[in-house]
């Protein structure tokens, strides 16, 4: 799910889930999170490929400012 907070009124994006049911969350690898954003910059996945990489790199949630060009 994305959620975009923007001037005009706030949107919400609901895209096809990764997972359904119980699962348990990846542990954190730093080097699987840095190959998939690597692979996205160089525009070699998609954005949903690129989603499920991360999320099998143990990343659960994230934050972009695209004015400030910040994440968390």
């Amino acid at each position: 799910m994305s959620i975009y907070l923007m001037e005009a009124g706030n949107h919400i994006q609901q895209g096809t889930p990764l997972c359904s049911g119980i699962h348990t969350i990846p542990i954190f690898n730093q080097g699987a999170l840095i190959m998939a954003i690597r692979k996205d910059q160089n525009g070699e996945t998609n954005f949903s490929e690129f989603l499920q990489a991360i999320w099998d790199a143990g990343v659960i949630g994230y934050e972009v400012n695209l004015i400030a060009r910040t994440y968390s």
